[in-house]
């Protein structure tokens, strides 16, 4: 929430999310909690998922954002 309020502050259009360095939380979970949250801020924000379609994003990813 404190990054997608911060990139509303900025007046940020354009999020590329990808899937680096993160904690082992797959990406059906992680990416839909940055979509909540950039909803959230109050600024309409393209969220673009990256995560190189190993999880088969194509199965569940238009429900969670912009592209994939």
């Amino acid at each position: 929430t404190i990054d997608a309020n911060t990139y509303a502050s900025w007046n940020v259009d354009y999020l590329k999310y990808d899937n680096c360095n993160t904690d082992g939380t797959i990406p059906e979970v992680q990416y839909p909690v940055m979509r909540d949250a950039l909803n959230a801020s109050g600024r309409s924000i393209f969220f673009s998922m990256c995560e190189w379609g190993v999880d088969t994003p194509a199965l569940w990813a238009a429900d969670v954002g912009n592209s994939w």
